[in-house]
């Protein structure tokens, strides 16, 4: 017997231990055109005995739609690694249609891909996902400290999901632990009672001590199989009525500062837009100049320097320098017909907590979330997906449009740049390029269209309408 197990674990250590030769794989390289930045997926597979360590370079610089050169800049596979393994993409199982419900959803830093329906992320965003850092910033999870400790309650880490919302596992733990805890001291003390009752009935030499010992055995016992049969009880119920579900608070996605615009107040700026959207200028003369939030005083650029590059409790800037939120409101409300000017918007939204931060900017969802306490309460609005938005514009209805470090291109075809800047998309042509309404800019500085590509740079859209 010792021998026939001698031999099968030499058997066994030699299959994990000698050196196989490796069977031909493959991966895949995202292609992507040099000249226009379009994406496409080529797969590139592995000679016969390569490992999994080859790489898709020699896939680079080939031809792509018979004249483009590609540059093979992502290897998508678990297993498939190349030169340079920050470029590798890691499958999570996260259902998508764009790249926003892998990236603009949770945020995630660093590479986010919707590629064939599903994410893939490359190892910063990767760690992100499953660690909670969100925007380049670490979520801290701080477990909770009971003050008496109670066995069987080990709280677990929340986490933030893929859908934006952070576990909280703290409730349900504790009730389970609790359970647990008092199942164990109900059956201590109900072994404590069989045994003093035993003794009482030996001791007893019959009569009315040995009646109670019994009785209160038969009680103990009854308990202890109510107390252990309960869950199977419960569960064949309703299983939900022994699921004790965690708390999902959805995570408030940090929003980019919005630019200080330098255009200098001008009179005569309303022009006829695209799509039947008119462009307002928040540098305006017209309204330029009047103080954008509920604080009594206007920054002055040179004396309030300071307080204009951080949130102020001193003085708020005016709508020609961080009006870009309540002016691209008033374009789109214009565009119904209604006359409306970003004066009257950006008095709406400058009031306390209806989405005016001074001196960060502008959150636009909260803003339109009470257009029913607004001078317009017919119109309402919601934040919506980069693809809902394309549907919408390809419907005749325009959009409003939260860049992050995005980039434009201007009437003389070069670009411009901005940090945290709100404009209007107004419609989207058959080859996807979609026309903007700057409210920062002049007709020569301003950006007039924004490739898929640059839109991917956001951190939202809003569908406002009747």
């Amino acid at each position: 017997m010792r021998r026939i197990f001698a031999s099968l674990t030499l058997t066994v250590f030699a299959f994990l231990f000698f050196p196989w030769p490796v069977l031909a794989g493959s991966c895949q390289c995202l292609d992507v055109n040099i000249n226009d930045t379009s994406a496409q997926i080529q797969t590139c597979s592995f000679p016969s005995g390569a490992t999994s360590q080859q790489d898709c370079s020699v896939h680079n610089n080939t031809t792509v739609n018979s004249s483009m050169l590609s540059e093979c800049i992502y290897y998508i596979g678990n297993n498939c690694t190349g030169d340079n393994s920050t470029k590798d993409l890691i499958s999570q199982n996260v259902t998508c249609t764009s790249d926003n419900d892998c990236g603009a959803k949770a945020l995630f830093a660093g590479i986010a891909k919707c590629i064939n329906q599903k994410c893939w992320f490359d190892n910063r965003a990767l760690q992100a996902f499953q660690n909670g850092t969100v925007l380049g910033r670490t979520v801290n999870f701080t477990k909770p400290k009971l003050n008496i400790s109670i066995p069987y309650v080990d709280f677990s880490k929340a986490s933030l999901d893929a859908d934006g919302f952070v576990n909280i596992p703290y409730l349900a733990e504790y009730f389970v632990g609790g359970y647990k805890f008092a199942v164990t001291a109900a059956s201590m003390i109900a072994v404590i009672v069989i045994i003093l009752n035993g003794f009482r009935i030996t001791m007893s030499g019959g009569g009315e001590d040995r009646n109670t010992g019994i009785q209160n055995i038969t009680k103990a016992i009854t308990g202890l199989f109510i107390l252990w049969s309960s869950y199977a009880l419960l569960y064949t119920i309703n299983p939900d009525l022994v699921q004790f579900k965690i708390l999902k608070v959805q995570y408030i996605k940090p929003l980019p500062n919005i630019d200080v615009i330098k255009e200098s107040l001008a009179s005569g700026t309303t022009e006829t837009g695209r799509n039947g959207v008119p462009i307002f200028k928040q540098y305006d003369s017209q309204w330029g100049a009047n103080i954008y939030g509920s604080l009594e005083k206007v920054c002055d650029p040179v004396a309030d320097s300071v307080e204009t590059t951080k949130e102020s409790t001193v003085c708020c800037t005016n709508i020609q320098a961080a009006g870009c939120g309540p002016t691209s409101l008033a374009m789109v409300l214009a565009s119904y017909g209604i006359t409306v000017s970003p004066a009257e918007t950006a008095k709406f939204a400058g009031q306390p907590d209806f989405g005016r931060i001074c001196n960060i900017g502008t959150n636009i969802g909260l803003t339109i979330s009470k257009l029913d306490q607004s001078p317009w309460p017919t119109f309402s609005g919601a934040s919506v997906s980069k693809a809902k938005a394309y549907e919408l514009l390809a419907s005749g209805s325009p959009i409003i449009f939260l860049c992050k470090q995005c980039t434009g291109q201007k009437n003389d075809g070069t670009t411009r740049t901005y940090g945290g800047h709100y404009m209007v998309l107004t419609q989207i042509d058959a080859n996807g390029l979609v026309s903007v309404n700057d409210p920062a800019g002049t007709s020569a500085t301003a950006i007039v269209n924004m490739t898929d590509a640059q839109l991917e740079n956001n951190a939202g859209f809003w569908y406002v309408h009747k």
